[in-house]
């Protein structure tokens, strides 16, 4: 398992976490947006929002060890900053972490603990959530055929877990726009499937970028509008 997929899965805890709360707090973080896999964002139209958090894990002679600084967005001064080892880089390991930078965070901010009350155990939930988002994004990369069927397996079983996830939701709608008119997926037919998964991303979470561009693919290849 490499850094960047630790930072990658540790980040999708902090905002499953964090997005109970004021999740408008929180500013894009050296092009990639803290709440969706985007990169290449325009600084200029970046949001204005109250903090920024940086998170950077690097590795010691037995152990590794996760960091997060807390900046303030406009002005980037530090706020507060902590530390959690992780004895390995195994998914149970960050997704414990991810929950305790997400609980320090909320408390440094005044938002609270998070409730304890979740669908699963801590381990079952995160891990496997993790692993389908991690290979569904990954998936959605190769843009082949069978790739994009397995990115859509596993968006699929990351939202049997986590229903509401925008991520996942917008991650499906994007690979079958991808897939519309290939074998097995009919063109209007996998359309309409990928509209349905982007009303649903709405629904939960407003307006996603990555939805409004998935809308724009389906706008220009089904439509030509």
């Amino acid at each position: 398992t490499s850094e960047d997929t630790v930072q990658y899965a540790m980040r999708l805890g902090i905002v499953e976490h964090l997005a109970r709360y004021d999740r408008s707090s929180f500013q894009v973080i050296g092009g990639e947006s803290l709440w969706e896999d985007f990169e290449g964002l325009d600084r200029e139209i970046q949001p204005q929002h109250d903090y920024v958090l940086l998170l950077s894990i690097r590795n010691e002679t037995a152990s590794y060890v996760a960091e997060a600084v807390l900046l303030t967005a406009t002005t980037s001064v530090e706020v507060s900053r902590t530390s959690v080892s992780l004895t390995q880089l195994a998914p149970d390991d960050y997704a414990e972490t991810a929950v305790t930078i997400a609980n320090w965070t909320a408390q440094t901010i005044g938002a609270g603990t998070f409730p304890d009350a979740k669908p699963r155990t801590l381990e079952n939930y995160n891990t496997a959530y993790y692993r389908n988002m991690l290979n569904g994004h990954k998936n959605l990369k190769f843009s082949d055929y069978w790739a994009l069927v397995e990115a859509i397996e596993s968006f699929d079983k990351a939202l049997e877990i986590a229903p509401a996830s925008s991520d996942a939701l917008t991650g499906k709608a994007l690979a079958l726009a991808s897939l519309a008119g290939s074998l097995n997926f009919p063109k209007d037919e996998t359309y309409d499937r990928a509209l349905a998964a982007l009303d649903a991303a709405e629904r939960e979470s407003g307006l996603h970028h990555r939805a409004q561009m998935t809308r724009g693919i389906i706008s220009l290849h089904r439509d030509w509008d």
